[in-house]
């Protein structure tokens, strides 16, 4: 690929600020062409995190992603680079396309070779936990099967029965919501994640427990979950499915409690707060 234009606001050998507050060094940035011509939105960065450390460079790439996806929307591209410079002198590409109109992000090449496995199916629902926290609401739809649902159920109330959330109904609540919130603490432990047999599709068993402050009220909540994640073909991770069971909230007034800044409103805390 060829660089040809600089036109985003980060400028080449300037910090550059992101959602959490970490800073990276934007090289370049701009269209580029791929060998088949095709116009594609690049970002080329220097990055302090070692190419081994996979998963944190990974959060560190969505981070970027959930900036510069505004200019790839305002300017029609379909697909998009985002490279990291190394500290010992190479680099890794990641890249994103968009699919059906929902952009998407691939794995390594040798991830889609490898398939999947226990440690890198943990690091890929630690990465999902990462984006709710951070409230990364673009960089998370990246993982999000179109039709992916969250089924929730209060297993100590026992009312209405479960209630199913899709994809569209999740992100607005998870907008409005996040507004009011002014402390989240979440916690999960994996109890088990089952392999299929083909290397491609996983099953992710997980006890999770949350700490959530708005302005009248202290939530606590404790739940267990399930959760089911692919490998696509083309290298493509998605979450495809969700249920969350709640066993147990406890809400209090917080009048006398200390408000800190809005932090995400995960989706099982979402669901009970309705």
């Amino acid at each position: 690929m060829v660089l040809l234009a600089t036109t985003c606001p980060a400028v080449a050998g300037e910090p550059f600020t992101l959602g959490s507050g970490k800073s990276v060094e934007i090289l370049a940035v701009g269209p580029m062409t791929s060998g088949q011509g095709r116009p594609v939105l690049a970002l080329k960065y220097r990055s302090k995190i070692p190419g081994a450390d996979a998963a944190a460079l990974r959060k560190e790439v969505d981070e970027i992603w959930q900036q510069l996806v505004v200019d790839a929307e305002r300017a029609n591209y379909d697909a998009a680079v985002i490279t990291a410079s190394q500290p010992a002198g190479s680099s890794h590409d990641f890249t994103f396309a968009k699919q059906d109109g929902i952009w998407r992000t691939y794995e390594s090449k040798e991830r889609l070779k490898a398939k999947l496995d226990r440690d890198f199916v943990a690091q890929f629902i630690d990465r999902l936990d990462w984006l709710f926290e951070h409230q990364e609401a673009d960089a998370l739809l990246l993982y999000l099967a179109s039709d992916w649902t969250l089924t929730s159920t209060d297993a100590a109330e026992q009312l209405g029965g479960p209630k199913i959330v899709s994809v569209a109904e999740f992100m607005e609540s998870l907008e409005a919501l996040s507004a009011t919130v002014k402390s989240y603490r979440h916690e999960r432990k994996i109890v088990d994640i089952a392999i299929g047999r083909d290397g491609t599709t996983a099953r992710i068993t997980s006890r999770e427990s949350e700490d959530i402050v708005d302005e009248a009220n202290h939530l606590t909540t404790s739940s267990h979950s399930v959760d089911v994640v692919e490998l696509t073909g083309d290298g493509i991770m998605l979450l495809t499915k969700s249920e969350n069971v709640m066993d147990k909230i406890v809400k209090e007034k917080t009048a006398h409690l200390p408000l800190r800044a809005p932090r995400f409103l995960q989706h099982a805390a979402a669901a009970a707060w309705e």
